[in-house]
């Protein structure tokens, strides 16, 4: 099984949702300001978030979670951030304890996972962190530092290690 608990502050008071992904094509979460469209509400008196404003999906295929912004077709799309980098058009891996900024909001999602740990990942090896990002994610940036990932090199690990 595979799980995501999202961990947030509102109005001073610490909020989480758990969300359970055991079966193909679960619906994805999705997070902003409407109650009539999301899973999880964030209340925002500064209106700094969308009512719809990302959802996160779970790739059964290659058991991650990744972060895909709803806005992004918008004249002015209102950007999320996952650890640092910013997310408008491409999705976006979500790593074991990625933090989430919508609008002035900090959200941090913990992803667990009992996937087999003995199926290789592949992945691209950053040169300047040494960090692997995984060839799932759809940015060639790397998601630790933000150095260019083009022309990277592959590596290959197995979840239980270290990467």
């Amino acid at each position: 099984m595979h799980k995501i608990t999202l961990e947030w502050v509102e109005e001073g008071r610490n909020r989480s949702q758990t969300f359970s992904f055991d079966k193909p094509n679960e619906p994805p979460i999705r997070i902003g300001r409407d109650e009539s469209q999301c899973d999880v509400i964030v209340k925002d008196p500064a209106k700094t978030i969308s009512g719809l404003h990302v959802e996160i999906v779970f790739d059964v295929a290659r058991h991650i979670f990744y972060l895909r912004n709803l806005t992004k077709n918008r004249d002015k799309p209102n950007p999320a951030w996952v650890n640092g980098q910013k997310v408008v058009g491409k999705d976006v891996v979500l790593s074991r304890r990625a933090m989430i900024q919508l609008g002035k909001i900090t959200l941090t999602a913990n992803v667990t996972s009992d996937a087999p740990e003995d199926v290789p990942v592949n992945g691209l090896k950053c040169h300047v962190c040494n960090h692997i990002s995984p060839q799932a994610s759809l940015s060639l940036v790397c998601q630790w530092c933000g150095t260019s990932l083009a022309s990277a090199p592959t590596a290959v690990y197995f979840p239980n290690e270290k990467p």
